[in-house]
């Protein structure tokens, strides 16, 4: 179930990678998701890594903020995965890429 999965890795690298003092509030909102396991395992390493950089990163110098993680079925049998924060963005001069390097790392089939 890749919403249990969602819900509990998030959980956990809230606890791990949060700076445990409250000021970064974590919201998860998942629907019901059946995945194969190998696709799974891809979802997991990019939760990691959106999520821990959502913390290192968006909410410098004890800025307050949220994290959203959004699981939900999309139009097509697809399903959409994201992660939202409302911290300080990118710093100017970087680029932000408009899609992700792989389609699949935030719409994923769904049966």
């Amino acid at each position: 179930d890749l919403d249990v999965l969602v819900r509990e890795l998030s959980d956990l690298l809230g606890d791990s990678a949060g700076p445990g003092d409250g000021r970064i509030t974590l919201e998860i909102e998942t629907a019901a998701v059946q995945v194969a396991t190998a696709r799974a395992i891809s979802i997991a390493l990019w939760l990691t890594e959106a999520i821990t950089n959502a913390y290192n990163h968006a909410f410098p110098e004890g800025r307050r903020g949220t994290i959203r993680v959004t699981l939900r079925h999309a139009p097509g049998a697809q399903v959409e995965l994201e992660v939202l924060d409302d911290g300080i963005g990118m710093p100017s001069g970087r680029g932000r890429r408009t899609r992700p390097p792989h389609p699949q790392a935030t719409r994923l089939g769904s049966r």
